[in-house]
């Protein structure tokens, strides 16, 4: 399971006018693994669409019907995969053109 949160001041889209426009993409999250594990539930490619930033307060704009077209600043995606015996790893990769991308790869195994 993974929360992908955008933690900058402003959203993915930037401005209201890009999505309109057609130039914002939305965030996509991907997953990879070692050779060995697999993917059993889930989908190794989700668009997550647009997360708001922290330069706007979501919650409250939101139940005082300010915010009715606001992207949430976080988003919740999860899988289930079967690894060997021996471990292996998955690395998940947040990425929108107009954001960036963060990478975090996570080990497998009784170890870890």
């Amino acid at each position: 399971r993974a929360i992908v949160e955008n933690v900058g001041l402003l959203p993915t889209y930037v401005t209201e006018k890009s999505i309109e426009n057609g130039y914002a993409q939305p965030v996509v999250v991907t997953l990879t693994m070692s050779p060995g594990v697999e993917l059993v539930m889930g989908e190794p490619r989700v668009k997550l669409g647009h997360l708001g930033g922290v330069g706007f307060d979501y919650r409250p704009a939101l139940s005082s019907g300010q915010a009715q077209g606001a992207a949430a600043p976080s988003r919740e995606v999860s899988w289930m995969v079967r690894a060997p015996a021996a471990g292996g790893w998955v690395e998940i990769t947040a990425a929108a053109p107009k954001a960036g991308a963060v990478r975090k790869r996570v080990m497998l195994g009784k170890g870890n």
